[in-house]
C-alpha cells in the first residue's frame, strides 16, 4: 500500500480533521493585559499561537449607553474542543466583569500549521495519543 498525498483534497476528508480546530477572538483592555492572557493560555497549552493586534475600537452598549474604548484584539488558534476550557481559563484571568470571547472553526488552511496546532497544544479528555501527521494522509 502507497501513502501519498492527493493532488487534490478527497472531499469531505480534510474538512472533519480542519474543524477539529478554531479561531478565537478576546479584547483586552491594553497590549499588557492580552500578553499575560496570552502567554498563560500558550503556557497552559490551551492555544497554540496568539496574535496580539493593537489600536482597534470598539463601540457597543453597556448598563444603556453607547461605549466607545480603545482595546487590543487577540486572535486565539486552538482545538474546537478546548474551547471550554479556554474560555474558563480566559474568564478567570481576564479583567473585564464580562469579557469576549468567541470562536469559529477553521475550515481551510495549510495543512503543516493546522498539524502544528494540534502537536503544539494539550491533548483533551476524549482524545487518544496519537501522530497527527498520520491523520492527514489518506491510504489510497
Amino acid at each position: 500500500m502507497i501513502v501519498k498525498h492527493p493532488s487534490r483534497p478527497i472531499r469531505g476528508f480534510y474538512q472533519s480533521v480542519r474543524m477539529a480546530y478554531s479561531m478565537a477572538f478576546v479584547t483586552a483592555p491594553s497590549v499588557e493585559v492580552a500578553k499575560e492572557i496570552s502567554s498563560t493560555l500558550v503556557r497552559e497549552k490551551l492555544a497554540a499561537c496568539v496574535n496580539i493586534t493593537p489600536g482597534i475600537t470598539s463601540i457597543y452598549e453597556w448598563e444603556g449607553k453607547i461605549e466607545s474604548d480603545s482595546e487590543v484584539l487577540m486572535m486565539i488558534k486552538t482545538k474546537t474542543s478546548l474551547m471550554d476550557e479556554l474560555t474558563i481559563k480566559v474568564k478567570k484571568i481576564h479583567p473585564y466583569e464580562v469579557c469576549e470571547v468567541i470562536s469559529t472553526t477553521i475550515d481551510n488552511g495549510n495543512n503543516q500549521y493546522l498539524e502544528w496546532i494540534g502537536k503544539v497544544v494539550k491533548l483533551d479528555k476524549k482524545e487518544k495519543s496519537t501522530d497527527c501527521d498520520s491523520a492527514l494522509i489518506p491510504l489510497l
